[in-house]
C-alpha cells in the first residue's frame, strides 16, 4: 500500500501513516490512471508486486454511488443546519452565501447559448516548465490571477514566513510579496476570488495535523501589483460546527463565500461553508454540506482544490495520487457540485502532489508536488 519515499521532514510534519513495522516513512508512489473512475480489486501492495491495475467499472459521476463517489442524495440533502449547530454568540450572525444568492450571482454571468461542459480535459498532464522562484521549496497551493495574464500564485507550507508567490504558467519566477497583518503557521491552500476592492487573493491557514488548533484563518488581500514588494492582508478566524478537523483545500466561490474542505486518511471529507466574509477579525462559523468519499488511489487524502464558476461551474479536488473534477450548471457552487459526484481524471505521478488549480479562463488545470524545482503539469481543455 506504501512506496518507500524518505524522511521528508515536511512528510512527518503532516502526519502522513507510517506503514506498519517499518522504520521509515512512506508516501503513495502510485500513479492514478483513469479515465473515469477505478476502483481497486485486490490491496495496493498486490497490486504493486504485481504491476497491474484492475478497474471493474465507474460509478462516481452520479449522485448515490458506492464507495467511488459523493455519499447519496438522501444523506447529502441533510447538511448540519446552521439554526441548529453550535455557534459563538458573542459574534455576529454566520455569514453565508445562501443558495439563493450564490445562484443568483452565478446566473447573472451566464450565457443561454453556451453547452456544457466547455471542457472535457481528456488526455496525460504534461510539463510545461520547473517551479524555480528561489524559496518556494515546498509549494502547496496553487490559483490563478484575475489580474495579471498567464500568472499564478503560490505558495509553501508551513514553516515559511507569511509570503506569496508569483510565477508564470510556464513555472518561471515573476515576483515574491510579503503579506503583512498575517502569520503562517500552517498555511494550505490559496484561491483568487471576488472580494470588496474587485480581485482578491485568500490564503488558508487551515492545517491541523493534531486536529487541536483553535486559530485556523483565512487571510484575504488585494492582488497584489505586479512588482508589488508587500500586500496588506485581512484576517478571518474560521470555526468548525463541531470540533477541530485537519484540512488543506480551501475554495472561493463567485460571490466570495469560503468553502473548505477536511483532509482524512481514509473515508468521506467533509464540505464546509463558511460565507462571505463580512468585518476583518470576525469568526466565520461553517456549516456542513456536502460528504465527499474519494477513490482509494493509494491514499485518499484531499491535498487540494478549486472551483470556477460562471455558466459551466467545475469543481477540483485532487488527492495525492487522483484529480477528481465536479461538473454542474450555470448557479451551482460548490455544494451543489459536490452532490452530484465526481469523474477522475488522469493524474501526474508527482512525489508528493498538493496543488491544484484551474488556469484564468478555466481552459486548463495546473497541478505541482511540494519539492524543489519541481514540474508545473498541466491538462489543456480538450476538443
Amino acid at each position: 500500500m506504501w512506496a518507500l519515499h524518505g524522511t521528508n521532514p515536511s512528510e512527518r510534519r503532516k502526519g502522513i501513516p507510517r506503514a506498519r513495522g517499518r522504520s521509515r516513512w512512506y508516501t503513495p508512489n502510485v500513479p492514478i490512471r483513469p479515465d473515469s473512475c477505478f476502483r481497486w480489486s485486490a490491496p495496493l501492495i498486490t497490486l504493486a508486486m504485481v504491476g497491474f491495475l484492475v478497474g471493474p467499472g465507474c460509478g462516481g459521476s452520479t449522485v448515490g454511488v458506492d464507495d467511488a463517489g459523493v455519499v447519496g442524495e438522501q444523506d447529502a440533502s441533510k447538511p448540519t443546519d446552521a439554526n441548529t449547530s453550535p455557534q459563538d454568540t458573542s459574534a455576529p450572525p454566520l455569514r453565508d452565501a445562501s443558495d439563493a444568492s450564490d445562484a443568483a450571482r452565478d446566473a447573472s454571468s451566464s450565457d443561454a447559448s453556451v453547452s456544457c461542459p466547455v471542457c472535457t480535459y481528456p488526455g496525460t498532464p504534461a510539463s510545461v516548465g520547473t517551479v524555480v522562484s528561489t524559496g518556494l521549496v515546498e509549494l502547496s497551493g496553487l490559483a490563478a490571477s484575475h489580474v495579471h495574464a498567464d500568472t499564478l500564485y503560490a505558495h509553501n507550507d508551513s514553516g515559511d514566513t507569511a509570503r506569496i508567490f508569483m510565477i508564470g504558467t510556464d513555472g518561471s519566477a515573476k515576483n515574491i510579496v510579503s503579506v503583512a497583518g498575517a502569520t503562517a503557521v500552517d498555511w494550505e491552500d490559496i484561491a483568487v476570488g471576488p472580494c470588496p476592492s474587485g480581485s482578491c487573493v485568500f490564503v488558508g491557514d487551515i492545517g491541523d495535523n493534531a486536529k487541536s488548533r483553535t486559530d485556523i484563518v483565512v487571510y484575504r488581500m488585494p492582488e497584489p501589483p505586479s512588482t508589488a514588494v508587500s500586500v496588506a492582508a485581512e484576517a478571518f478566524p474560521l470555526r468548525y460546527p463541531d470540533g477541530s478537523h485537519d484540512a488543506e483545500t480551501l475554495m472561493v466561490d463567485g460571490a466570495g463565500a469560503l468553502y473548505v474542505v477536511t483532509k482524512e486518511a481514509f473515508g468521506a471529507v467533509q464540505l464546509f461553508a463558511f460565507g462571505v466574509p463580512g468585518t476583518p477579525g470576525t469568526t466565520l462559523v461553517g456549516r456542513q454540506v456536502a460528504s465527499i468519499t474519494p477513490p482509494t488511489f493509494g491514499v485518499p487524502a484531499v491535498t487540494g482544490g478549486d472551483f470556477f464558476g460562471g455558466p459551466c461551474p467545475r469543481m477540483l479536488l485532487r488527492t495525492y495520487a487522483g484529480v477528481l473534477l465536479f461538473e454542474g450548471i450555470a448557479g451551482e457552487g460548490p455544494a451543489e457540485l459536490a452532490r452530484r459526484g465526481y469523474r477522475a481524471l488522469k493524474a501526474p505521478l508527482e512525489q508528493q502532489g498538493e496543488a491544484i488549480g484551474f488556469s484564468a479562463d478555466g481552459k486548463s488545470l495546473f497541478m505541482a508536488s511540494e519539492g524543489v524545482s519541481v514540474a508545473l503539469n498541466r491538462i489543456t481543455c480538450g476538443p
